[in-house]
């Protein structure tokens, strides 16, 4: 498993995954992100990952939280 990395934006992640894949890793790419990061952002970061070459993206929730569903 790759340690988890920083990127500073959209336009290093795809860069960033793509040495990952050449180095033999980010295969699968697992995405957090708490609810106050907008759903539209997700989904292109999700694009974003798959255009550099991972097809197996998931998502990881907190086990727990069914607060987040009384807001």
């Amino acid at each position: 498993m790759t340690k988890p990395r920083a990127v500073s934006g959209p336009e290093t992640l795809g860069q960033a995954i793509q040495a990952e894949i050449t180095r033999g890793g980010a295969r699968p790419v697992y995405l957090n992100a708490d609810r106050s990061v907008p759903y539209g952002a997700i989904v292109r970061v999700m694009e974003t990952i798959k255009s550099a070459g991972v097809q197996d993206v998931g998502l990881m929730t907190d086990v727990g939280r069914e607060d987040w569903f009384e807001k």
